[in-house]
């Protein structure tokens, strides 16, 4: 089985709301989204999109617990997205005060 993983930039220390940098899955099986910055509060919205440019809520597993779940308001967590679904994924930052949100991610293909 052949693996390939590559990094992606979801929102680089934003201070204010931001869509951020839309993921195309294309033959990605997951992603693991990393949540870091400074900031005293955020609220971040895992978001899928059809062909067509509509944007809905998606599940995300939250690690290592595995609580599921469509948004956080946490920092220094990771959360795994299924992108079998979703052929565009993001990470939505609706709110954050008091300093940037930085979330990256690790999309990974598997193929034997």
């Amino acid at each position: 089985m052949n693996i390939h993983s590559n990094k992606w930039i979801f929102q680089d220390s934003v201070t204010a709301p931001a869509n951020g940098e839309v993921l195309e899955s294309g033959r990605a099986d997951t992603v693991t989204l990393f949540i870091t910055g400074t900031s005293a509060t955020r609220t971040i919205y895992f978001e899928g999109s059809d062909n067509e440019g509509n944007w809905y809520s998606i599940p995300a597993f939250k690690l290592p617990t595995l609580t599921m779940a469509s948004s956080t308001t946490g920092n220094n967590e990771a959360w795994e997205i299924d992108l079998t679904d979703s052929v565009y994924v993001r990470a939505r930052v609706s709110a954050v005060a008091g300093g940037t949100v930085r979330i990256t991610g690790r999309v990974v293909n598997s193929n034997g």
